[in-house]
């Protein structure tokens, strides 16, 4: 029992750790079909959105937090009814006021009834060095509906993608296929089928943990600038995270999907007290690289424990698309 306890603590502080450093977030990728009232520019961007959703906290109903994510784009969407908030009436607190302080960040600036949007709507926005960008988007979609879009931007803002995945949400909303998995024990990474040999769980948009062995994240870019843009932000992000300890930086090869690839290895330590690990390692292993699939630039970032490693090789789900020796693997 004690142990079971011990294990349990050491896993949740490692997943809290591993979610960090695989940029933040049952998850699938779906080509988005039977488009209404949308534009041709945006039937094509829409078609490399990669979706994830978790059950909202809703006691007497079953409701969804979508998760979508697109070239430097992460979005969170949420729906309420004016019902929600009737709690907060006594105290005289508006449903946006409410919703503006749902957020854990202040934001610099905000607008309302934005041209582009269904009205009423509400704008929040806050930009971090020119680098990250963090808004939100409220507005009623339909009837007594209130719409919730959070958004995480790296980069210049894309102002006609936001309007489109907006525009997509309030003209064709979001439908169970979107979540449907392309099979049930693998994985379309980047438009490649690949197999899981190990139980995984499916953690976020585009990310995927075994437990015991690695977990991997990607996201998927039209150009090698913008990958590699997100690449540094995230490097440099969990680099600088209080909570772990660069204990060395190196340039490797390795052999990424049947082809000599260079990554950045990062050993990372965790600061927190040995006493929680015991036995267990304390140290992980996390690889950064671009690569280019199927006409898209792929930024991948993958980790694992250091005493994870089968044979001195990596340990799934990394080792279904990478390997650290010249025994390159076939993919279907």
């Amino acid at each position: 029992m004690k142990d079971n306890l011990f294990n349990a603590m050491v896993t949740k502080i490692w997943i809290t750790i591993i979610s960090f450093l695989l940029f933040h977030s049952e998850i699938a990728f779906s080509q988005s079909d039977n488009i209404k009232d949308l534009s041709s520019q945006s039937i094509e961007i829409l078609k490399n959105v990669s979706w994830f959703r978790e059950r909202s906290p809703f006691i007497y109903e079953k409701r969804w937090t979508s998760y979508c994510a697109i070239d430097e784009y992460h979005f969170q969407i949420e729906f309420f009814r004016k019902s929600d908030f009737g709690l907060f009436k006594k105290q005289k607190k508006t449903i946006e006021k409410v919703l503006d302080n749902s957020f854990d960040i202040k934001f610099d600036t905000s607008q309302s009834n934005l041209n582009w949007l269904p009205v009423p709507n509400k704008w929040l926005i806050k930009s971090i060095d020119n680098t990250t960008h963090h808004g939100v988007y409220f507005f009623t979609p339909k009837g007594d509906s209130i719409c919730k879009i959070r958004f995480v931007a790296i980069g210049n803002r894309n102002f006609e993608l936001e309007k489109n995945v907006i525009n997509y949400i309030y003209t064709v909303g979001i439908s169970d296929s979107l979540f449907r998995s392309p099979n049930r024990d693998g994985i379309d990474f980047a438009g490649l089928n690949l197999k899981i040999t190990t139980p995984f769980y499916r953690m976020g948009v585009n990310n995927i943990y075994c437990p015991k062995n690695g977990q991997m994240n990607w996201t998927i870019h039209n150009d090698s600038l913008k990958a590699n843009e997100v690449k540094e932000y995230q490097l440099k992000s969990n680099n600088e995270w209080r909570k772990v300890k660069v204990i060395s930086y190196d340039t490797i090869k390795i052999i990424f999907n049947k082809v000599e690839q260079l990554a950045v290895r990062v050993k990372y330590k965790a600061r927190t007290p040995k006493i929680f690990w015991g036995e267990k390692s304390d140290i992980l292993y996390v690889y950064y690289l671009v690569t280019h699939i199927n006409n898209k630039y792929v930024n991948c970032v993958l980790s694992h424990y250091e005493d994870q490693l089968l044979n001195g090789d990596v340990p799934p789900p990394l080792s279904s698309i990478m390997s650290l020796k010249d025994n390159v693997k076939t993919h279907n």
